[in-house]
Parts: structure tokens; C-alpha cells; sequence
């Protein structure tokens, strides 16, 4: 059973409803959707702090576990708010481009955090103080996927130079696994600023379909807790070659 809550289809699609049922899962859900069945955010709503998502829980996993002392995150994405929630006890800058989506994450999901700033993501990157961040998110999308704009290696560079000596850069990207040349083409990009670089995708048993992946980038070895990866696998072959500059 679906309620929705508000929908609109000028300029672009965009629902809010209830729903019985979110992937396979019968409970009491709202779900933040654009077109093209594209589900930006989920809240259980009898268990609100609840993560759904396995992405969010992997990322935040993989911050603690490299650095349990960090304080500062660059994130860029807001969606229904769940991992600027989850990061609300940190210093934390928030990018969200979409108004809409900003106030929906307060009217309908509850979001109380950290003020989010409207503003593109890499610009307000750019404005920040070198040296700052002990990492930088990318949690972004629209229809087309992540915007181009911050798949480039003048992003990643600006990432860089915001990031502290040990800092990281984590991005949650969509791709039919390691083999998939749009994949490659971002891990590519990443790996011409970065030199350790860390490809991680979600174990569903659904191969070659879209699924989300974890793309990490910084000058330390990456350490993880597989209990904590919540069904992320790290990616051991059928990763490109990276030629040194």
C-alpha cells in the first residue's frame, strides 16, 4: 500500500509516500523518489535512526575504523538526511544543490542536523580552507547519475588539496561492477590524484546489474572490518590499470 504525500512532475519528477514494503521488507517506510524509480532516501518510520541503506553504514564504517578521532567531513548530498544525521555530532559541512530536496528532508523526514548549505558541491569545495577535512563524501546524484562535474580530476585534485595528510575521499557510485567502463572511467580519474585507491561493491548475487559501489581515494592503506561493510565486498580483480604520470 502506497500514500503519497506530496508529487510533483515540473521541472522533474519528485515523490514522497508511504509504503507497507521498501525491497522485499514489509514495514511502516517513507521514501523520498525521482523519476525513473530512482529512490533518493528511506526512513523507517518506527525506528527513525534506523540506517536502510547498506551504502551509508559501509561509509561510516570505513571513517571510524580509519580514523576514530575524526571531526571533519566535506559532504556532498543531502537526500533525505541520513548520513548528515549520522554525522551530526561531527563538524560537518553539508552541500545539497536542490532547495526542494533540502526542505522535503525537513518537512517529511525529520531532518534537524547540521544547516545545509545550497550551493554545488565542488564550488563550495573550492571556497574551503587546504588542509581542512579529514574527509571528503560524494553521496550526489541526479536521473542522468553522479554529475560529471565530480567525477573529474580537477575535483578530485580540489579534493585533495582540501583533505588533510591522512585524509580520504569516499564516493558512493552506481555501476555493473568492476568490469563496467563508466566505473573504470571514475576509478581512472581518481587514481590520477590519489595513489591508493579502494573499490568496494555491494554482494546481492544480482552480477552485471546496477548496484552501488564504493570508491575510496587517499595516500594510506585502507583498513575495514568486513562485519562492518554491511554486504560490501572489496573488489580484488578486474580493477583497470592505472599508469603512473
Amino acid at each position: 500500500m502506497v500514500r503519497y504525500l506530496h508529487q510533483e512532475q515540473d521541472p522533474r519528477e519528485i515523490y514522497v509516500y508511504d509504503t507497507s514494503e521498501v525491497y522485499g521488507e514489509k514495514g511502516n517506510f517513507r521514501v523520498l523518489e525521482f523519476g525513473n524509480d530512482a529512490i533518493q532516501g528511506i526512513l523507517d518510520l518506527n525506528e527513525p535512526s534506523r540506517i536502510l541503506f547498506e551504502y551509508p553504514r559501509a561509509i561510516l564504517h570505513l571513517m571510524e575504523v580509519n580514523n576514530s578521532a575524526y571531526e571533519d567531513v566535506f559532504l556532498i548530498g543531502h537526500g533525505v538526511g541520513t548520513l548528515s544525521s549520522a554525522l551530526s555530532d561531527k563538524q560537518i559541512v553539508i552541500s545539497e544543490i536542490d532547495q526542494q530536496v533540502s526542505e522535503l528532508s525537513t518537512q517529511y523526514f525529520n531532518y534537524k542536523g547540521t544547516p545545509i548549505i545550497i550551493e554545488d558541491g565542488y564550488t563550495l569545495l573550492q571556497k574551503m580552507t587546504n588542509d581542512r577535512f579529514d574527509y571528503v563524501v560524494v553521496d550526489a546524484f541526479h536521473e542522468g547519475g553522479i554529475p560529471k562535474e565530480l567525477t573529474s580530476r580537477s575535483f578530485f585534485e580540489t579534493a585533495r588539496d582540501k583533505l588533510d595528510s591522512e585524509g580520504k575521499i569516499l564516493m558512493n557510485i552506481i555501476g555493473r561492477g568492476p568490469h563496467d567502463p563508466y566505473v573504470h572511467h571514475i576509478y581512472r580519474s581518481l587514481a590520477s590524484v590519489f595513489p591508493i585507491i579502494d573499490l568496494f561493491y555491494l554482494d546481492t548475487g544480482n552480477t552485471g546489474r546496477s548496484q552501488n559501489m564504493i570508491l575510496v581515494g587517499g595516500y594510506r592503506t585502507l583498513r575495514y572490518q568486513q562485519k562492518g561493510l554491511a554486504q560490501f565486498r572489496k573488489v580484488t580483480s578486474g580493477l583497470p590499470i592505472v599508469e603512473a604520470d
